[in-house]
């Protein structure tokens, strides 16, 4: 009887663990650059077009010229794909993690033909982008 009872209760240890690293950050919403860096150098937000608020909703994306959808997948750092269909990065799909604390939303971009980023920093030699953006008021 202990044995069965010891063993539901790991179980249920282990169903709330995995509830917890699965969980997608609800990310919609209108989200102001605050800082960035690519290739591990800083990159002053006054680069970005005047305005150039990131609006991300159910259907999908837009950021200055670009447009296009988005998916989110809650395993290790949240995994986000981007598939753009419209502006420069037109029928490419961007390969990003994501991080949402509070009213602070953090996205890491693998630019180039390299892999899914996998942690929230920018090193030199690399087409990384990492971007703090702030929740617009």
């Amino acid at each position: 009887m202990r044995l069965n009872r010891f063993v539901a209760q790991v179980a249920l240890l282990l169903l709330a663990a995995c509830a917890r690293t699965n969980t997608v950050p609800d990310i919609q919403g209108i989200w102001v650059p605050k800082s960035a860096q690519f290739g591990g150098g800083i990159m002053p937000p006054e680069l970005f077009e005047e305005g150039s608020n990131l609006t991300l909703t159910r259907e999908g994306y837009e950021f200055a010229s670009d447009a296009g959808t988005y998916s989110l997948s809650g395993t290790g750092p949240v995994s986000l794909d981007i598939h753009c269909t419209e502006g420069p990065m037109a029928d490419k799909t961007i390969l990003a993690i994501v991080k949402l604390t509070g009213n602070e939303l953090t996205i890491c971009y693998q630019l180039g033909d390299g892999p899914r980023p996998k942690g929230f920093h920018s090193p030199s030699d690399t087409q990384i982008m990492l971007v703090r953006f702030e929740r617009a008021p």
